[in-house]
């Protein structure tokens, strides 16, 4: 008989507890703690530690840019990296595909009331600004589903952010030669 395959030692990473603090000022709420995670690049023998830092819950304005609202969110709290997550409904929305064979976006416009089915991504930095990345999927009121790369265009009705805050080494986006896509330096 065989012995099971033993299970790879992954870290182990300390349950979160967290308290919500409001913060009139900034409109939102802060969850403080940290712990420690680690990611790996796509070169697996590069590993980039990272500790959580504050967690924003915020609702975004009505009739502002998706994009731009979060944007804002991120440069007002000196944000430089975390991870975003936002749900709620949007009055048309704008989403693109990278077209890999060309190595340009495709724009696709959505004239209409949709709900954000799921919109997640990550904050970095790109040309020594704060840099924003989504990809959302949107459904109509026949459910039918729109995604791609959020883009400028895509205009809140109601909508809920939730933005995880990553301490540790700067992710930094450069030029791929390969992909001609702005992707995260690799250390």
């Amino acid at each position: 008989m065989k012995a099971p395959a033993q299970a790879p030692d992954y870290p182990r990473i300390p349950v979160l507890q967290f308290i919500l603090l409001p913060q009139q000022d900034i409109g939102c709420y802060i969850m403080q703690e940290v712990i420690e995670v680690n990611t790996m690049t796509m070169n697996p023998e590069s590993i980039s530690h990272f500790k959580l830092g504050r967690i924003f819950l915020t609702r975004l304005p009505y009739d502002e840019d998706l994009l731009h609202s979060l944007t804002k969110v991120a440069v007002k709290n000196r944000m430089q990296m975390a991870t975003v997550f936002v749900i709620g409904a949007v009055k048309k929305a704008v989403v693109e595909f990278y077209d890999q064979q060309e190595k340009v976006y495709r724009k696709i416009h959505i004239e209409e009331s949709l709900e954000i089915v799921t919109c997640m991504g990550n904050i970095s930095l790109k040309d020594n600004k704060t840099f924003v990345h989504c990809h959302a999927t949107f459904a109509d009121r026949k459910g039918q589903t729109f995604g791609g790369h959020l883009a400028e265009g895509t205009t809140i009705f109601a909508a809920e952010a939730h933005l995880q805050e990553v301490l540790g080494s700067e992710l930094i986006r450069e030029h791929d030669p390969v992909t001609k896509l702005a992707l995260w330096r690799l250390e």
